[in-house]
């Protein structure tokens, strides 16, 4: 059974909280985290990418999300076409295949966990705006990656039961990140996934760390990892049991989303991933 002490451990670690407030110094170790990750089968209805707006300008500097991403990854100074933000040259590393190249045609911005997989594991319950979120999410990192269009054709929608790295020296890192990336939105895995994930890392690297989201990000100085509630991370516990609808309701819990603490089928009785409506 979870404790509520060790979940706002775990994922204070994640949102970069000071040590103080969560009563642990280092960084949690991969398995740990996905320990807290609700395991539920897909909801595999109703997606559309268009659902996830993409190449937005959040900042407004003419700069879109795929020229912010190969910007930021270039292991050199960029060359950017002065009549407009498109970078002409650079020299980027993709870690997905290990592939180093200096032209950008030839990259793709990877969402890291695929919109679809994104919806499948819990954005089809989402809002418009955090979606948008989600596909054009700069302040970490791992949420968006520039690699060669052949290893991001390769990987498409596929989670890690399906896809892993073909870098050998990547997979425990890419895996760490997935699962970084999951706890911080809230979304689910799927029985597959989580035990392909959990078979990888125990195998080849068990003491795998997570690092702590940024607390700030230097495109966007006023914001912290920490104070922005549309992307809180979403941990269910599983102390919480309701025997019927009425303990829910009475409670003020209802209705109930799957994932949320409480939820079991028993009181879903359409199926729709809402019980207690």
């Amino acid at each position: 059974m979870r404790s509520r002490t060790s979940t706002g451990v775990i994922v204070g670690l994640l949102l970069g909280v000071p040590a103080s407030s969560t009563a642990a110094t280092d960084a949690p170790r991969a398995l740990d985290v996905l320990a807290f990750v609700v395991v539920e089968d897909e909801h595999q209805d109703g997606y559309d990418r268009s659902l996830f707006a993409e190449g937005v300008d959040d900042d407004g500097n003419g700069c879109d999300t795929r020229v912010e991403v190969l910007i930021r990854d270039t292991l050199d100074l960029p060359q950017i076409d002065p009549f407009g933000c498109h970078v002409l040259a650079g020299r980027w590393l993709s870690v997905y295949d290990d592939v180093t190249t200096t032209d950008p045609t030839l990259l793709d911005v990877d969402h890291v966990v695929a919109l679809k997989e994104a919806w499948d594991s819990g954005a089809w319950r989402w809002g418009d705006q955090r979606r948008d979120d989600f596909a054009n999410n700069l302040l970490d990192v791992r949420t968006l990656r520039a690699v060669t269009r052949v290893a991001n054709q390769s990987k498409g929608d596929a989670d890690p039961s399906n896809w892993l790295p073909p870098n050998e020296a990547f997979v425990c890192q890419y895996l760490a990140d997935w699962i970084a990336i999951k706890v911080r939105w809230g979304l689910s895995m799927d029985q597959s996934e989580a035990g392909r994930i959990r078979n990888v890392l125990t195998e080849r690297c068990p003491d795998q760390t997570i690092a702590a989201w940024p607390a700030t990000a230097p495109w966007i100085p006023t914001q912290s990892a920490t104070t922005l509630p549309a992307i809180q991370p979403i941990v269910a516990e599983t102390n919480v049991y309701y025997a019927n609808c009425s303990e829910a309701r009475a409670a003020g819990d209802a209705p109930l989303y799957r994932g949320d603490a409480g939820y079991r089928s028993a009181l879903d009785r359409d199926g729709d991933g809402v019980a207690c409506e």
